[in-house]
């Protein structure tokens, strides 16, 4: 029998249901989780045959498939893929925009949105992968107070010159930012199924063994951030089926991440509700949960 700690989980997107992916290299990368309960599911029925003999003629299998929960601790990027799989999407195209001019304008301080003026571009039209709705995390500002935050775009315009984009909350100062940096990425749900391989190596045995579940896809998938705890949850998956053996599939593994992970302490700032934050979040609220089925 296998010690927990010994367990590892590796995972890679499929690209036909219940298929081992054709590339070359095959990369599984690391899943880090806190608990799995990661197993092959099968049903069965027992024969309503009438015999002499009042034996029952068998008892087969009906239906096979593969399921559980793996529960994980929140840390940057390490669970990307599974959260797209989880919101049938695809990560948007990165606004990462370096050294940019922009001019902060706060022509609506009473609608709590502010107005970016674009002064100088970067890569070409530095605002063309903006999408209103999204949230871009804007640096560089040298005003006070410093106008660095994250804010959600609420008004595009890149028919005009100079180009704008319209933010809330309200940006606290008034700026003409030579270098700013602007960066965003967003997923939403969508439609597209993902399907995942998963393996579980038992790597205190000898020889290794492995459990390849194929097919798998993400059923449900919540997060928990409370006070005095580490930010964590759980993905609940559903497959095709459990194969056994003594190697991976795959060419090699890679890790997606190695940051420390998150705390509601140290990594949560504020509160938002329709864009506007919430005053004193922390005397509204003793936690925040929230489950995607």
């Amino acid at each position: 029998m296998s010690d927990s700690s010994s367990v590892q989980l590796f995972f890679v997107e499929e690209t036909a249901w219940g298929e081992i992916p054709v590339t070359s290299p095959l990369v599984f990368s690391e899943f880090r989780f806190t608990n799995e309960s990661l197993t092959q599911n099968t049903d069965t029925a027992t024969s309503e045959e009438i015999r002499s003999d009042r034996q029952v003629s068998d008892i087969i299998r009906t239906q096979v498939g593969a399921g559980g929960d793996a529960g994980i601790e929140l840390s940057y990027g390490s669970h990307d893929p599974l959260f797209v799989g989880a919101l049938y999407d695809d990560w948007s195209t990165e606004v990462n925009e370096v050294g940019i001019g922009l001019t902060v304008a706060n022509p609506s301080p009473q609608n709590n949105t502010s107005l970016l003026i674009l002064d100088s571009g970067g890569s070409p039209d530095p605002f063309r992968n903006v999408v209103v709705g999204q949230h871009l995390r804007l640096t560089g500002s040298l005003a006070s107070p410093t106008n660095d935050g994250t804010y959600k775009v609420t008004a595009k315009d890149t028919t005009s010159s100079p180009q704008t984009i319209t933010v809330s909350p309200a940006l606290p100062s008034a700026e003409t930012i030579a270098s700013a940096n602007l960066r965003g990425q967003y997923i939403s749900n969508g439609t597209t199924r993902k399907s995942f391989q998963i393996e579980k190596l038992f790597s205190d045995l000898s020889p290794l063994q492995y459990q390849r579940f194929s097919g798998m896809r993400v059923g449900s998938m919540d997060l928990n951030i409370a006070p005095g705890a580490i930010i964590n949850g759980s993905f609940t998956f559903q497959g095709k089926q459990l194969v056994s053996g003594s190697s991976s599939v795959g060419s090699s593994t890679q890790s997606l991440s190695t940051d420390d992970v998150m705390s509601a302490v140290d990594n949560i700032t504020d509160i938002r509700i329709d864009g506007a934050e919430i005053a004193d979040a922390a005397a509204c609220f003793t936690n925040v949960q929230f489950t995607v089925e």
